[in-house]
C-alpha cells in the first residue's frame, strides 16, 4: 500500500459517490471506435478487462486495469493540449470504483458525449467540419487508422471511403459529438 496511488487507506471500505469525470481518447479503427491513451480500445459504453491477469475483475487496487477519468476538467485539458489527434470525452464512471488524486478507476463506463474541436485538426487555422482517416504506423509495430475532424481545405483530398460527416460519426460511435 505504500505506493498505492488511493486516497484512502481501507480498500475494503470504499466510498460510495458519483464518478463523473472527463478523459482524453482517440477515434481509431474501422469502423471507428474510442482507444484510450494506453492503446485499449472501447465502446460507448464498456466493462473494463484486465489484459495482465485474467483472474480478477478490473479494477484492482494493485494493478493498473480499469477505466480512469479525470475529476476537473483542467486536467483533461491540459492532457488535450499534449496529446494532438485526441478528443475530450465526458464518462460517468459504474460500478466499483477508486477514487485517486486527480480522477477515479472504475469497473465500467459511458461515454456521454466527446467534445469536438472548433478548429481544423491538421492547419489549426480553418472551421473543423469533417472526419478524415489516415494510416498511421506505431513505435510497437503495428499499424492502425486514426481518425481526425479537419476543415474542407484539409479534407479535400480524401476519397469518400476515408471521410465522414460529423453526424456519421456520431452514429458509428453511438455517442453525441457537441
Amino acid at each position: 500500500m505504500h505506493n498505492s496511488k488511493l486516497v484512502y487507506s481501507d480498500a475494503f471500505n470504499l466510498p460510495s459517490q458519483e464518478m463523473h469525470g472527463y478523459k482524453i481518447a482517440f477515434i481509431t479503427d474501422r469502423p471507428p471506435t474510442f482507444t484510450g491513451l494506453t492503446g485499449d480500445r472501447y465502446t460507448q459504453d464498456a466493462a473494463a478487462r484486465c489484459s495482465l491477469n485474467t483472474e480478477h475483475v478490473p479494477p484492482v487496487a494493485g494493478c493498473e486495469c480499469g477505466f480512469y477519468a479525470y475529476n476537473d476538467i483542467r486536467r483533461a485539458h491540459h492532457e488535450l493540449s499534449i496529446n494532438p489527434g485526441a478528443f475530450l470525452i465526458d464518462v460517468d464512471l459504474f460500478g466499483v470504483g477508486f477514487t485517486y488524486t486527480h480522477g477515479f478507476k472504475a469497473e465500467s463506463q459511458l461515454v456521454n458525449f466527446l467534445t469536438l474541436p472548433k478548429r481544423c485538426m491538421r492547419c489549426k487555422v480553418l472551421p473543423a467540419k469533417k472526419f478524415v482517416t489516415t494510416y498511421k504506423m506505431n513505435y510497437v509495430s503495428f499499424a492502425y487508422w486514426q481518425w481526425e475532424l479537419r476543415c474542407s481545405l484539409c479534407s479535400y483530398s480524401f476519397k469518400d471511403q476515408d471521410s465522414m460527416s460529423v453526424l456519421q460519426m456520431s452514429q458509428a460511435l453511438n455517442t453525441p459529438l457537441r
